[in-house]
């Protein structure tokens, strides 16, 4: 599977949240060349691929959050947050707007710090 991947995909970043268990950002060649914002995910979970879907922003960086649940967080560069792992999948937005992201800068990134995953400039 990976061979298949790496003939349409681009690997944009990935975080590890236990041996057995990762998640991958990727983004669609073809998607790109035409200026599509996206990024697919996968998770590697005990040596089985599982499809964690696609959002509709390029992603800026991955990290692992400890609380409220621990799980994979991804980052836009607008300011698009995913979430996913221990039994949930969602979306969130920094700030009040993508619009008020988009007024100071690009976010360029996301790391854990404590217990929690905190976006970098």
């Amino acid at each position: 599977m990976s061979g298949h991947w790496t003939g349409t995909y681009s690997f944009v970043t990935g975080a590890v949240r236990f041996s057995d268990l990762a998640y991958i950002a990727m983004s669609a060649d073809e998607l790109d060349k035409a200026n599509y914002p996206h990024t697919d995910f996968v998770e590697w979970d005990n040596h089985a691929w599982r499809d964690g879907g696609r959002v509709l922003w390029p992603t800026a960086g991955m990290s692992i959050a400890q609380k409220p649940l621990q799980q994979m967080c991804a980052v836009g560069i607008h300011g698009e947050v995913l979430l996913l792992g221990s039994g949930d999948r969602h979306e969130e937005q920094i700030g009040d707007s993508r619009e008020a992201i988009q007024a100071r800068g690009p976010l360029r990134g996301v790391r854990t710090i404590g217990e929690t995953s905190t976006p970098s400039e």
